[in-house]
């Protein structure tokens, strides 16, 4: 069914899996998550939902192809404390730039401005 869908130009076969984008705002509330596509073409699709019911014409800049590998959302809560001297915040709530594996180990300590800047918090 996928090479059917790329032979006609569609991005999704019917019975593809697919994450579909929450899309909530004024007048508008659409959850989204997991989907079955039943129909693609014209620039979007129908998709059935996993947890319950169904959308029809969702535009293709809401959906993409599920797949099993992690997402970086879910692998940024695995960084831990920062690294940066005297600051001992979780890397995600902090807000520092953390020194990359290629660029070396993260300073020993902070510099004199930095330091006075803790100061006055």
């Amino acid at each position: 069914a996928r090479a059917r869908a790329a032979a006609d130009g569609e991005p999704f076969a019917p019975g593809a899996i697919v994450i579909v984008a929450p899309r909530t705002g004024v007048g508008e509330y659409k959850v989204g998550g997991v989907a079955r596509v039943t129909r693609c073409g014209g620039g979007t699709v129908d998709v059935t939902l996993v947890l319950g019911g169904r959308e029809k014409d969702v535009e293709l800049v809401h959906v993409r192809p599920y797949s099993l590998e992690r997402s970086g959302r879910g692998a940024r809560a695995t960084l831990g404390r920062c690294r940066l001297f005297g600051c001992s915040s979780l890397v995600v709530d902090c807000g520092h730039a953390q020194p990359d594996e290629d660029q070396g180990e993260a300073p020993a300590r902070p510099d004199a401005t930095e330091a006075e800047a803790r100061e006055k918090l």
